[in-house]
């Protein structure tokens, strides 16, 4: 009969228990330990603050997040001399200045000849500027820059096919595109050479135009993508990017050919699958560094008559209707960096207005004899550009280790005929027995 009455007994749930239980505790202490308790939720308090910090520092040291600024404003820079090393804050992306050994002088001129594909890129540029050269008038415009400009080539590194790129399949699509749209014989609005090499960082541009990779072509518009690889490839930090940059500007000013000078913002970049850049507790390094990099340069421009900064944002970037968010748009990318067929034909049409209204600009500067001075002329300031264009921006990138492939088309860069009289690539001479490409 006990075992029977303890066993009828309904059972305590064991959730209501142990809550019971607690406020049942708290009033005991409160009533008759109250000094106890207090001390004891102010020690609680304390650990976990102590813990937070503990973790804090251990994720800041594993996983660097500093400060994303730029210390120095160079937006009122005139001339490579004023640029100076020994004013940039900090070298590498993560506020150091010795974890980023494979960051370079970014005012210095250096080329990556030792890549064999890179060799190849190079020369491919080279011939295709003879080749411009010689069959035609001087390009309306001409692209260049890193990996963003060279897609539009049909190439990466120098490399087709790409079987593993995210992009492979959209490569030949976005080089007909592109000769479409900027081929006059196609049918384009206008005639275009595109001179771009995946991975290429500022003091890697720098050396190939004082090569005179274009062969002295001087186009009404220079469109410049360069500054992702400076960040990404070789880890500098956003202050070098933006200085290489400038560096590259100030090069191409000094040439005194009267050109509208079109810098293309830095393309973003997401790192997971929902392609946020930012948003309330929500952090992207990357988007950030590329942001801080894009207004040095949106800065630069707006001082500076002749030189516009082209917003890519307004192309690839997502704001609206987030609470603060922002993504990728959708369905414009192949992977988290680079665009796909669909943000290539976005940006193309983006280019074509936004060079409408520079050639519009150019049109009526002419007329009125003021296209003589790089430094007061061409297209109106910035900030009137920016305001006829249709906001948009551009930018480039490249992250080539994902990109591998093979192309027999340019196995036999030069012959010997062709090789002569070009101190480069006589260098660079290479017979059908070479094992051209990475394995």
């Amino acid at each position: 009969l006990v075992m029977d009455n303890i066993l009828s007994k309904p059972k305590i749930n064991p959730v209501v228990d142990c809550c019971v239980t607690g406020v049942a505790y708290i009033q005991f202490f409160w009533i008759f330990r109250r000094l106890e308790l207090i001390l004891g939720l102010v020690l609680f308090v304390s650990v976990s603050l102590a813990v937070t910090g503990v973790i804090e520092s251990y994720e800041k040291r594993y996983h660097p997040s500093v400060s994303k600024s730029i210390f120095h404003d160079y937006s009122d820079v005139k001339s490579p001399l004023e640029l100076k090393i020994g004013s940039i804050d900090h070298w590498c992306l993560d506020g150091r200045d010795d974890s980023c050994p494979k960051c370079d002088d970014p005012l210095e001129p250096l080329s990556r000849a030792e890549l064999k594909t890179w060799r190849h890129a190079y020369t491919r540029n080279h011939k295709s500027a003879t080749i411009f050269a010689q069959t035609q008038e001087n390009p309306d415009v001409i692209f260049i820059g890193d990996g963003i400009i060279e897609a539009t080539q049909g190439e990466l590194l120098g490399l087709t096919g790409l079987a593993e790129s995210p992009a492979a399949e959209d490569l030949d699509v976005v080089k007909l595109k592109y000769d479409n749209k900027f081929m006059k014989s196609n049918g384009g609005k206008y005639d275009a050479l595109r001179l771009g090499i995946a991975g290429d960082s500022s003091p890697n541009l720098l050396w190939r135009i004082k090569q005179n990779e274009f062969r002295s072509l001087k186009p009404k518009v220079w469109w410049l993508s360069i500054g992702r690889s400076d960040l990404f490839r070789t880890s500098c930090s956003e202050e070098v990017a933006l200085v290489g940059a400038i560096r590259i500007v100030e090069e191409l000013l000094g040439r005194e050919d009267g050109a509208t000078i079109v810098i293309n913002s830095l393309l973003p970049i997401a790192h997971s699958k929902s392609y946020q850049l930012e948003g309330k507790f929500f952090h992207n390094d990357m988007w950030q560094s590329i942001s801080k990099v894009n207004e040095g340069l949106k800065k630069f421009s707006q001082k500076h008559k002749g030189i516009l900064f082209f917003d890519a944002n307004e192309v690839f970037v997502d704001s609206t209707s987030h609470r603060g968010k922002k993504y990728i748009q959708k369905g414009l990318y192949s992977d988290y960096s680079h665009p796909n067929l669909n943000g290539y034909n976005a940006l193309i049409d983006s280019q074509i207005e936004y060079l409408s209204a520079i050639m519009e600009k150019r049109e009526k500067s002419a007329s009125n004899d003021n296209a003589s001075n790089y430094r007061d002329s061409t297209a109106s300031s910035a900030s009137e550009t920016d305001g006829a264009d249709t906001g948009n921006d551009g930018e480039a990138e490249d992250d080539v280790a994902k990109y591998y492939g093979f192309d027999d088309y340019y196995a036999t860069i030069l012959d010997d005929d062709q090789a002569k009289g070009d101190d480069f690539l006589s260098d660079f001479y290479f017979n059908e027995d070479d094992d051209f490409y990475f394995t």
